[in-house]
């Protein structure tokens, strides 16, 4: 895992002050912090007969209130956590405490072949779907109403934005004018693959979605929540290729046309390595120096290439 943000201490004294305002008998019996997520600090609080997340927010990146906008809206129609409280410690950061899901994350059960069942890939496509029933005019980053608050360029000139920079740079002039040749001759597939935008959770990876026997139950990390084609999220769930066998992706599949209000193409893999071409250039463009995570992002771009190629 590799951070981008330092991690928040907090004291006990602190958390039972927060937490007295929730329940005044709640006195922490343990704290422990989780070490997911490369941007927020939780901790697994444990009280009496109960346990809770504490969830910091970095102080210039407080997406607190838009969290919880999108576990309200989402209540009851999706496995997303009950908020208790939130409010700023005295650091200044911002914090929620929510209920603490059960279940280990998708991306530790993969490891365990025997233990991941095709119902889960189902039943993930199914909630990817419901997620994507609300749509929106453009592609843009949202408030804390769920409303687009920025635009964002538009997705198609993502592309020569990321190749002309710093991800062009890392990718090397070989596979950087691949990339072109596939968008020059994709015309008519990106325009279908922006032809609609949708709620987006900006962050659908294993890492994020917690499993329990053969149940989903949870859908976490919504920071990054945003409009955007339906495939910036589908393309993000299947990066993974050594772990998105056909029929867990087939398993997928049959989810999503479940609950879509909108059917996915035959060729609905393709669009969405297409657009997770982009997503992926956009995690290279941050500092000139090659870090392991973005080799690692690298070899995937290389790999989506060739499949889109195909």
């Amino acid at each position: 895992m590799n951070r981008v943000e330092d991690w928040v201490e907090i004291e006990v004294v602190e958390v039972e002050q927060i937490l007295s305002k929730i329940n005044v008998e709640w006195k922490v019996v343990s704290k422990e912090i989780c070490p997911n997520g490369r941007r927020t600090t939780n901790y697994q609080i444990k009280v009496e007969n109960e346990t809770v997340l504490l969830r910091i927010y970095p102080m210039e990146a407080d997406v607190s209130q838009k969290e919880i906008a999108i576990y309200q809206r989402l209540a009851g129609r999706l496995p997303v956590p009950k908020v208790y409280r939130s409010g700023k410690i005295e650091q200044g950061n911002a914090y929620i405490v929510m209920e603490y899901l059960k279940g280990v994350s998708l991306a530790s059960m993969l490891k365990n072949e025997n233990a991941c069942t095709d119902s889960i890939f189902e039943q993930l496509g199914q909630i990817l779907a419901v997620i994507h029933q609300e749509s929106f005019e453009k592609e843009g980053a949202l408030n804390e109403n769920l409303e687009i608050d920025a635009g964002l360029p538009p997705i198609l000139d993502w592309y020569a934005y990321f190749l002309n920079g710093i991800p062009g740079k890392k990718l090397g002039s070989e596979w950087k004018r691949e990339i072109e040749q596939i968008i020059e001759t994709s015309g008519a597939d990106l325009e279908r693959m922006t032809e609609e935008f949708v709620l987006t959770h900006g962050d659908f990876r294993p890492a994020n979605l917690l499993v329990s026997g053969d149940c989903v139950t949870g859908v976490l990390d919504w920071e990054f929540v945003l409009s955007a084609p339906r495939y910036f999220d589908i393309g993000q769930f299947i990066r993974e290729e050594e772990s998105m066998t056909g029929l867990r992706k087939r398993a997928f599949y049959r989810g999503y046309q479940k609950e879509s209000k909108n059917r996915l193409p035959e060729d609905w893999e393709r669009l969405a390595r297409l657009m997770d071409l982009a997503t992926m250039m956009s995690f290279l463009d941050r500092s000139e120096e090659v870090t392991e995570l973005d080799q690692l992002m690298i070899e995937r771009i290389k790999a989506n290439t060739m499949f889109v190629k195909r």
